[in-house]
């Protein structure tokens, strides 16, 4: 389904649609995602994109996810739409005091790309080792690669020096042995053929496969719409509740 036929199919479905507020607090990894989508609703949002990398340090995440969502509660929004799986537990214990904060159930944000949850699984089980590729996650961080591998020699030797560098690059790397793919999810969106070819030579220097998948924004567009009530794929989160995990394929649920 192209762009042009998921507007006309958009427009069809909230043509009566009285128009909300909505913010979004969302990696900025999704920027380009959350901008386009959200361009073809009647409905207005406020953006609030944090930087790429927090669910590395969960405590930060949660941290200025929090502060974020404390700067706009008192704002008069519908609800507060929550850009995050539960990256590394980062976004448990968030709560709000006035404005229902709105998640979608996903472990981190590939599940946006992909569409589902189910899909996310089908895949995690099908391709052992994947890192997975996207326009905004090429954009806003150094991937595996080349590049990466040229930022970290760099830094390294202007810290210690060269003397036993390739014993620490070494180091720092092992985790790439965990993975054995790449792969690049196609939305439609950005420099769709700078992506993948970044994405293929990225794979090529690693030795590792290079697959490509279709994404599909589907979950996207029905969070952004506000089709929340009668799906088990999000969670309203009342203010003053949390988010507790599941650890089953429902990811998580209201505390």
């Amino acid at each position: 389904m192209d762009a042009f036929e998921i507007k006309r199919k958009l427009l069809e479905k909230i043509h009566y649609a009285k128009p909300k507020r909505y913010a979004i607090v969302a990696c900025h990894v999704l920027w380009r995602e959350i901008a386009y989508y959200s361009s073809l609703s009647p409905h207005v949002y406020d953006y609030f994109f944090l930087e790429q990398g927090l669910h590395d340090a969960p405590q930060c995440l949660h941290e200025r996810l929090q502060q974020k969502i404390d700067e706009i509660d008192t704002l008069k929004y519908d609800a507060i739409l929550i850009g995050y799986g539960l990256c590394s537990n980062g976004t448990l214990n968030i709560t709000s005091k006035h404005t229902p904060l709105v998640f979608v159930k996903a472990h981190d944000c590939i599940t946006f790309f992909l569409g589902s949850r189910e899909r996310y699984r089908e895949y995690f089980n099908q391709f052992s080792g994947i890192y997975w590729f996207t326009p905004g996650w090429i954009e806003d961080s150094v991937m595996p690669g080349p590049d990466r591998e040229k930022a970290i020699r760099e830094l390294l030797s202007e810290i210690y020096g060269d003397e036993n560098l390739e014993y620490l690059i070494e180091s720092l790397e092992t985790w790439k042995n965990k993975y054995h793919c790449a792969g690049y999810i196609d939305l439609g969106l950005g420099n769709r053929e700078l992506a993948k070819k970044y994405t293929q030579n990225s794979a090529q220097h690693l030795g590792w496969e290079y697959y490509e998948f279709k994404g599909d924004p589907i979950l996207l567009i029905r969070w952004l719409l506000g089709e929340w009530e009668y799906s088990d794929d999000f969670i309203i989160l009342p203010p003053g509740k949390k988010l507790k995990p599941t650890y089953d394929d429902e990811i998580a649920t209201v505390e």
